[in-house]
Order: structure tokens, then sequence, then C-alpha cells
């Protein structure tokens, strides 16, 4: 018997575009899916939307919530889906026709493989006019992976390398993972790959034209998340570096770590900080072991003047 793949589609206000996300996974070429749409609170005509479409095909599930967040809804959808994969799928983007099917064909000939990605590119208006970057550059960034931990980990100390629907995961790997963390209003989908690879994920690039993704961008979430972006990288890569120094420090990424890492030590501190509160004396002994004194003292009144500068924005997180 073919394999269940679950589509989780979390929604808050996107009635206008969710019937064509979701008549594009129905359109799959691979049929047994399941679709999970968690309707994050929305305040428009979602649930009449879906309600209408689940009438002509039973693989659609509709589930609400009250407004948490993006990561809360995926995590419902994590606690509903029945599938064997799980593929999240925000509501207005798109997936090409043989996405699942490729997908499937590539965990079946590759059995060790937890994280199957593809693809993906990134358009405004027009879904013929794609571009590689989410400022709709033309650039190439992404890297072409294969591996465990120990391979695959060092292309994320740089970035992100993948959009979050242009993977289909294993069901037996989320399960070891957990959830996504709530606490992350952004690059959750980054802070969530990291966290499967330090669970033993194994991740492959499935090098097939026809296994695609493609991200609406949005004018106003270019320019208005881009500050909140850069916060949130700085949490990520704190956590990182709890993560590397507590038991990853002999491994033979270190030296790229610390090449990644060295320009942008100021600046992770200093978020840190803001996260953890300027009194945490536990927390400044640690980053005084790590950076020495005078540096702690430069990273904590850099902290400060950021505080003063954005009080509620930073210390929300929201």
């Amino acid at each position: 018997m073919e394999p269940l793949v679950s589509v989780i589609i979390p929604s808050y206000n996107y009635g206008n575009l969710i019937s064509e996300t979701i008549k594009n996974v129905l359109a799959q070429s691979y049929t047994n899916i399941e679709i999970i749409v968690i309707d994050d609170g929305s305040l428009d005509n979602t649930a009449s939307v879906v309600s209408e479409l689940i009438e002509s095909d039973n693989r659609i599930n509709y589930f609400y919530q009250e407004n948490k967040g993006l990561s809360a809804a995926r995590n419902l959808g994590i606690k509903c889906a029945k599938g064997d994969f799980c593929l999240f799928l925000d509501a207005d983007d798109l997936i090409s026709p043989d996405k699942i099917k490729l997908h499937v064909e590539h965990f079946d000939q590759q059995p060790h493989i937890d994280i199957s990605y593809s693809r993906f590119w990134y358009f405004k208006n027009n879904i013929e006019e794609r571009f590689s970057t989410l400022n709709l550059e033309t650039s190439e960034w992404m890297k072409v992976l294969d591996g465990d931990y120990k391979n695959v980990f060092p292309a994320f100390l740089t970035s992100n390398n993948m959009v979050v629907h242009s993977a289909v995961v294993r069901k037996s790997l989320i399960d070891k993972t957990g959830f996504f963390n709530t606490d992350m209003k952004s690059l959750e989908d980054w802070d969530y790959w990291l966290r499967c690879l330090y669970n033993g994920a194994y991740i492959s690039f499935l090098n097939n034209e026809q296994a695609y993704v493609l991200t609406r961008v949005h004018s106003i979430s270019m320019s208005t998340n881009r500050s909140k972006m850069h916060y949130y990288e700085y949490l990520l890569r704190s956590n990182i570096e709890d993560k590397v120094y507590l038991e990853y420090l002999n491994e033979k990424f270190y030296p790229k770590y610390m090449e990644v890492t060295k320009p942008l030590v100021k600046k992770i501190y200093k978020y840190r900080i803001l996260r953890n509160g300027f009194f945490n004396i536990n927390d400044l002994k640690i980053i005084a072991n790590r950076i020495g004194v005078p540096k702690l003292i430069q990273v904590y009144f850099s902290a400060f003047n950021e505080w003063i500068k954005h009080p509620k924005a930073l210390m929300t997180r929201s």
C-alpha cells in the first residue's frame, strides 16, 4: 500500500488564497494524501472557503484554534497528522504537480533518508516569473546536501538552506524531534531543521526538476519583517552556540563554525542578553567564560542601548 502523506496547511486570514493552495495539492499526481488545514483564529472567510472544498473531497480536514501563531498551528497539524510523511505548506504557496510522488519515490529508493528536499522558487505576482531569493534576485544560494549531522550541519551554520515546504519529512523523525518552537516568531523552520539534525536526521536533495515549490512574496513582509528576522537569527545562533560548546566542540566542522560565527559574536551575545535579561548572573558568567570580560562589557552596554531604543519590540519578541 502506498504511504500516506500529510500536508499541513496553517492559515491566518488567507481566505483569498487558500482555495488555490488546496486545489493545487488536490491536483497532485500522488493521491494518497490528507490535507490538514489549521485555521489559526482567522477573522475572514477561511472557514467557509475550506468547508465548501471539503464537500467535494474528503481528504481535506479542517481544525480551528484561537490565534497562537504559525508554529503553534503547525504543531496542531503534527498532532492531527496520520501520515507516514509530512509536508508543511503555507496557505499562500504552491507545489509542482509531481512533487509528492517524486519525494515518496526518493524515500522508497533510499530508505535511510529522513528529510527529502527539492528546489524552490519565489514569485510575486506571476508564477512564471521566478526568483531564487526572497529579495527577488536570481543569484543561486541553495546548497545541494546529502548526509547526516557531521556532513550537513556546516551548511546550516551559514543560513537556512531550504524553505519549509521544500522538504518532505518522515513522521518518525518528527516524533523524535518534537514540535516547532513557539518562542521563535520568525526563522522557526531554520530552528526546526537544526533540531532535526541534532536528532540524527539524514537530509538529501531530490535532484529532479519536476519537484519544486513556489513561495509567494508579499511586498509588506519583505520590509516589515527584516528587523524581526535579524533579531531571531541572533537568538537562533545563540542556541547553536550553546549546542556547539556543550556537545560538539571537538567535531571536525568546528573550524567552519568559528569562521562563520566570529564576525557575529557581539550581536549573538547582545541579543542573548536581551533575551535572558540584564541581571541573569549565571548566563553572564557563561558569556564571560566564552568571550572574556572586556568583550562582555562591550556587549552588555550594546544590549542596553538596543533596549533603550526598542524596549517593547525586543523584550516581547513579537
